[in-house]
């Protein structure tokens, strides 16, 4: 009887190492897993919002038109500058937006364009026929009117290009901006060419 009870102690005294390693090994799994999958949500979701912010410009803008008979343009053909009443009007998330222009480069490039600070976003607004080789940091939507987007989606010298200089490139517009995933995300209105 003695004996039965000497075993009895030793089986229940507790887990062995290995047991311990194992579940260790797990749990550093796990968290391994979590820490590279979060992250790329969380880009993931911060890309979904700027793409879905393109589309809500791209929708004022078609909005814009229906009210006024024309895109917003920088002046052209003897016209009024009204981009800055686009943006107060139209793309106004957070009570006030700015509009100021803007020289300044990024990435060496003259941004030439008006401005806007939205509450998520800032908005540059470029003039009608301005290059298509700026794009700025993520957190900034560039609008272009007579351009068209692309199904190269590889750099933007290759993925927005320009319409011919005339009065007809109001009527063609581009909204773009560049996602935390190294891609382009490209909304025009459909007048390609």
């Amino acid at each position: 009887m003695k004996k039965n009870h000497h075993l009895k102690n030793k089986q229940s005294s507790g887990f062995t190492i290995v047991e311990v390693m194992i579940v260790l090994a797990i749990a550093s799994l796990i968290l391994l897993i979590l820490f590279l999958i979060i992250p790329q949500v969380q880009r993931s979701k911060r890309d979904y919002a700027r793409r879905h912010y393109v589309d809500f410009i791209s929708a004022q803008y078609d909005s814009y038109k229906a009210n006024y008979g024309r895109y917003p343009t920088d002046g052209v053909s003897g016209s009024p500058d009204n981009r800055c009443t686009f943006i107060q009007d139209y793309l106004r998330t957070n009570g006030t937006s700015t509009c100021t222009s803007d020289t300044t480069s990024y990435l060496g490039v003259s941004q030439n364009c008006i401005k806007a600070d939205t509450e998520l976003y800032t908005i540059c607004f470029h003039a009608r026929n301005s290059s298509h080789d700026y794009i700025g940091p993520e957190d900034e939507i560039s609008i272009e009117p007579g351009h068209f987007c692309t199904d190269t989606n590889v750099s933007p010298d290759k993925y927005i290009k320009s319409t011919s200089a005339t009065d007809d490139d109001t009527n063609k517009y581009v909204i773009w901006t560049k996602l935390e995933n190294g891609s382009y995300y490209c909304v025009d209105n459909g007048l390609m060419h």
